[in-house]
């Protein structure tokens, strides 16, 4: 027996319809006013919206984040029912390989996390966190996978790779028409900017935005742009936070690249004076990129408006806030990072 959603409006990408919507097993078989009822499980849903589950192609779930024994506070039994709770019913995790292990067994051990957990669909981006000949060989494979994205990182001492080995990613991924992302800031000058400010004793959440400013995003947004045009790449950034990065999009755009951009709820919402709020608060907010300006928010919001320049993504790597109170006491470089915004509202 199919099931009816009846007198729902409909809300797609182009409009607001009054529609009812059979379902017959997983799939939307039929879409109209008035459809007969004979033979169906009739769903009443006048006054409700009605919407196509949301992807959230962004998430971290029990990701150990290289602070020592700390993971994020969301498995994939939690996640996916926080997830499921607020609309979205696919998520798409970052599986990221210890160093020296293969994507292959990335693939299994993610697998082994999520079957049989999940609550809704799933699928992942593979992180590439080192470049080798042997890395290089299993990309077919994990395309034959079903994995057809990857990331890797301008940032992060144990995550990063070099602007040469991005440059090699891309060309072999180009050959499988696959999608490259990447999280983009200098991490030389963060971690000059981290000790500078460890040695002057100035340890606290004020200083996590000064390390991370938005030139060092900007300028690793620029050059991974340059890189993608060499390699005649389309690529994603990924949590794009600030209007100089956006600006940089927009040239590359001008020039003839694709590039696709994703921003996070937090960067539309929040701004960083709350790097100063009282008693260890501001340790909630200790994000990669850190918050910013409500000028960047402003800008980051119409790019979204237009549909044009920006994807909204929630990315979800939330930790909980009594171990990032506690690692906050001791100095700035032992601040895990991450936001819980998978549940948040799909406004």
């Amino acid at each position: 027996m199919s099931i009816l959603l009846k007198g729902g409006t409909v809300v797609s990408a182009y409009n607001r319809r009054q529609l009812d919507i059979r379902i017959d097993g997983e799939q939307i078989v039929e879409m109209g006013a008035n459809l007969p009822v004979e033979n169906s499980q009739i769903e009443d849903v006048t006054g409700c919206y009605v919407l196509p589950g949301f992807i959230d192609a962004h998430t971290h779930l029990e990701l150990n984040n290289g602070k020592g024994s700390l993971s994020t506070a969301d498995n994939f039994t939690t996640g996916s029912q926080a997830a499921v709770a607020k609309g979205t019913t696919t998520v798409i995790d970052m599986a990221t390989p210890n160093k020296g292990g293969s994507l292959k067994d990335c693939l299994a051990t993610w697998n082994q996390l999520a079957e049989g957990k999940s609550s809704c669909d799933y699928t992942y981006h593979m992180s590439m966190i080192e470049w080798k000949p042997t890395i290089a060989a299993e990309i077919q494979e994990m395309i034959a996978a079903g994995i057809t994205s990857f990331k890797m990182y301008m940032a992060y001492d144990n995550l990063r790779t070099t602007d040469a080995e991005i440059f090699e990613a891309m060309k072999e991924i180009k050959k499988v028409n696959g999608m490259l992302g990447v999280h983009c800031e200098n991490g030389d000058l963060v971690d000059e900017l981290i000790q500078s400010y460890v040695s002057q004793g100035k340890l606290t959440p004020h200083y996590h935005p000064l390390s991370r400013p938005a030139a060092v995003e900007a300028e690793a947004v620029a050059r991974y742009l340059m890189i993608a045009e060499m390699a005649d790449l389309s690529v994603n950034i990924v949590h794009l936070s600030t209007k100089r990065s956006l600006e940089a999009v927009e040239r590359a755009r001008q020039r003839g690249q694709s590039v696709y951009v994703e921003t996070c709820p937090q960067y539309l919402l929040l701004d960083d004076h709350l790097y100063d709020a009282p008693n260890f608060e501001a340790a909630k907010y200790v994000c990669s990129p850190p918050l910013r300006k409500r000028e960047d928010h402003r800008l980051c919001g119409k790019g979204l408006k237009r549909g044009q320049s920006i994807q909204y993504r929630q990315i979800t790597a939330a930790l909980i806030f009594t171990d990032k109170k506690q690692l906050a006491k001791m100095i700035l470089v032992k601040f895990p990072m991450g936001c819980q915004v998978l549940k948040r509202d799909q406004n």
